[in-house]
């Protein structure tokens, strides 16, 4: 199963994925697994904590992360997502891209000003 979807907003085009942003609760084998925002956010921090040594070890990867675990190790974002959802459902784990460099974790918006 792939995840891209294509959407076209006014004159921007792009491939992403719509996932709800809202706490996340489902049934897997009986038992209830909620993988919200503070799950998110401790995941998140604890892939900055190990940022250093995950890229030491695997270089420019992209990892899927789930309760402070590495899931899998992928060359790709769109193989991340096909691959980790075999194994545990979309939207119960992040991925996040490792270059080495506060890139792999930020975003730099810019905003022109044009003064007349």
């Amino acid at each position: 199963m792939h995840f891209r979807t294509y959407v076209q907003n006014s004159n921007y085009r792009f491939f992403g994925i719509l996932l709800d942003t809202v706490l996340l609760s489902y049934s897997l084998k009986g038992n209830t697994m909620i993988y919200g925002e503070k799950e998110r956010r401790d995941d998140f921090h604890w892939f900055l904590k190990n940022y250093d040594s995950l890229y030491s070890q695997y270089g420019h990867k992209f990892f899927a992360i789930q309760n402070q675990k590495i899931l899998g190790v992928y060359d790709g974002m769109w193989d991340a997502l096909d691959e980790t959802y075999k194994i545990s459902p979309i939207g119960t784990f992040c991925v996040q891209e490792c270059t080495g460099d506060e890139s792999g974790y930020t975003v730099s918006i810019v905003t022109p000003w044009i003064i007349a």
